[in-house]
Formats: structure tokens, sequence, C-alpha cells
């Protein structure tokens, strides 16, 4: 059973609510796109560096040691590494600043968060932010719900 693209009724109802989440959805979507582009290029331009030996003109370090498929795949995956950490931690940033605005919606729309959650189950416009706010620990305390 495959899960169909559904958009949430709270695009119809609560449209500013909608909109906000698909903004702050959108933002967190792009946040690895430049920096993948920059790790990539980064990589590569240390291994031919290393491999032609330009790093031993320039520096005056020698290199030959650090020559070889080995060191080459432990630069791609500590870049790799490096993608995941600072997106991971960009994402939450993003997240958290959006929070108190999110909440301050729901309130004033009367809306739970459980509630929004349910809306937007299936709704592939606003994944993201969806996943963002199932992790939340805060906002699965027991007990009554804090907004601001």
């Amino acid at each position: 059973m495959t899960r169909q693209n559904t958009t949430s009724s709270l695009k119809e109802t609560h449209k500013d609510l909608y909109g906000l989440l698909m903004l702050v959805n959108q933002r967190i979507d792009n946040v690895g796109t430049s920096l993948i582009w920059i790790l990539i290029l980064g990589v590569i331009a240390a291994c031919v560096s290393i491999h032609m030996r330009w790093f031993d003109a320039v520096l005056g370090v020698p290199v030959e040691k650090l020559r070889g498929f080995g060191v080459y795949t432990l630069m791609a995956i500590a870049a790799f590494l490096v993608f995941v950490v600072v997106t991971e931690f960009r994402e939450k940033r993003i997240y958290h600043a959006a929070k108190p605005e999110i909440l301050e919606m729901l309130r004033q729309n009367d809306l739970s968060v459980e509630a929004l959650l349910a809306d937007i189950a299936n709704d592939k416009n606003v994944d993201k932010i969806k996943d963002k706010l199932l992790d939340d620990k805060q906002l699965q305390e027991p007990g009554p719900m804090q907004f601001g």
C-alpha cells in the first residue's frame, strides 16, 4: 500500500498556519543544498591537490604518504559526516526559531499539536516540519500544552 500525497484540510481552513508550515518546511528542505556542493568540490580539490603533489610545492610539506585510495575515501566519508552534522544542526535551528510562532498560531486558532499532526499526516508539502514536530521531546511531555 502506497501513501498518497494528499494535502491537508488545514490548507483551506487555516491558510496562514499552513503557509507558515510550508515556508518553514521549505527552509528545512533547502538547508544542505549549497553545503553539499561546497564539500564535494572541497574534497575533489583536496584529493587532486594531494595526488598531483601541489601541496608539496605550496606548503613545502611532503604529502607523499597521503596519496592513495584509502585517504581519499576517508576524506569523502569525513565530508559526508560534516554534511550530516551541520545539516541536522541547521535544521534544528530553523525549527526552534519557528516553533514559538507555530505554537502561537495554533493557540490563536484553538488547535492542538496533535490535531495539527493528524491533519498534516499525509501532506508531502509539510513533511519535514511534521517530522520535527513528531521528534520534539517537549511536545511529547505529558500534561497541559505549554505555549510560548
